[in-house]
C-alpha cells in the first residue's frame, strides 16, 4: 500500500496567486465554435435569456477559449428577432428537429461564427462576442450527455 501522508506537502494557500488563466479577448476573426453550455436564465428585471458558452475548436488559433452570450427572450421585439434567429441555427447546428424543448439541446452543436470584441463599460472590460453564426459543414453532432463528457468547462 502506497504512503500518501506527505502528497500535500507542496501544497499551500498562502502562497497561491490567481490563476494564470488568459482572460483577455481574443482577436476578432471567424471560428469554427462548438455549443459547450446552455442554459435558460431570469435577468434581474425578470427577463429570459438563453446564456450559451462557446468553445474554440481545435486546430484554431486561440483553441479551447471560452466565449459566452445572452441570448434575450424578453419584451424587446427586437433583440427577441435577433436571438430566435442566432438559436434557429443553433438548434439546426445541434441536429434539432422543429422546436427546441430544453436549452440543453444546443449543446454539442457546431457552427462557423464570426468572433468579435466588444468595448467594455464602467468596471467592465472588453469581451468577446458573436456577431453571427451559420451551421459548421462536416460536422458530427453529438448527444448533450456525449458533450458534457467531451468538453471540460475550464
Amino acid at each position: 500500500m502506497s504512503d500518501f501522508s506527505n502528497i500535500f506537502d507542496g501544497v499551500d494557500a498562502s502562497n497561491a496567486d490567481k490563476a494564470g488563466y488568459d482572460n483577455s479577448p481574443i482577436p476578432p476573426a471567424e471560428y469554427h465554435l462548438s455549443v459547450v453550455n446552455a442554459e435558460l436564465r431570469t435577468s434581474k428585471a425578470g427577463n429570459p435569456y438563453i446564456s450559451v458558452q462557446y468553445r474554440v475548436e481545435d486546430d484554431q488559433p486561440c483553441a479551447n477559449r471560452r466565449i459566452f452570450v445572452n441570448y434575450s427572450m424578453g419584451p424587446n421585439p427586437t433583440s427577441r428577432r435577433i436571438s430566435e434567429k442566432t438559436l434557429s441555427v443553433l438548434a439546426k447546428a445541434a441536429g434539432i428537429t422543429g422546436k427546441p424543448r430544453d436549452a440543453s439541446e444546443f449543446i454539442g452543436g457546431h457552427v462557423w461564427g464570426e468572433v468579435v470584441i466588444e468595448a467594455g463599460s464602467g468596471d467592465w472590460p472588453d469581451r468577446n462576442g458573436v456577431k453571427w453564426v451559420n451551421v459548421y459543414e462536416g460536422q458530427t453532432n453529438t448527444s448533450a450527455v456525449d458533450a458534457g463528457s467531451e468538453y471540460d468547462a475550464f
